[in-house]
């Protein structure tokens, strides 16, 4: 993940307010399942930007197209889920300090499609 230097945790700060403390971000991975908690990251975003979203929900993210045109912002969405996706993430984990969580399961449920 070239040039990610930054993990902000929205439940403990303001993820605008930080990325404005640090000049607005170019581009800003959102790698939640909330819509309303990826809403307020448009507002942090610096000129020209992109928000890339590859966590999924069901809900809209909110945004006013002035929010996009009057700051030349972009929204887009990624597929993700190759292993060097998960490689890259830990990798920016350790980089950051942010520890990842493992759950790990018997492949008998697995394959069941009872832990999906």
């Amino acid at each position: 993940m070239l040039g990610v230097h930054h993990f902000i945790d929205n439940t403990s700060e303001d993820v605008a307010a930080a990325f404005n403390r640090l000049g607005g971000a170019r581009a800003a991975l959102a790698p939640v399942t909330n819509a309303k908690a990826m809403t307020p990251v448009i507002d942090g975003l610096a000129v020209p930007s992109r928000l890339i979203v590859i966590g999924v929900d069901a809900e809209p993210i909110l945004v006013l197209s002035l929010q996009l045109i009057g700051a030349s912002r972009s929204i887009v969405g990624h597929a993700v889920g190759a292993s060097i996706d998960s490689r890259d993430t830990l990798a920016f984990s350790a980089l950051s300090g942010v520890r990842p969580m493992f759950e790990t399961m018997p492949l008998a449920i697995l394959s069941s499609g009872q832990g999906l």
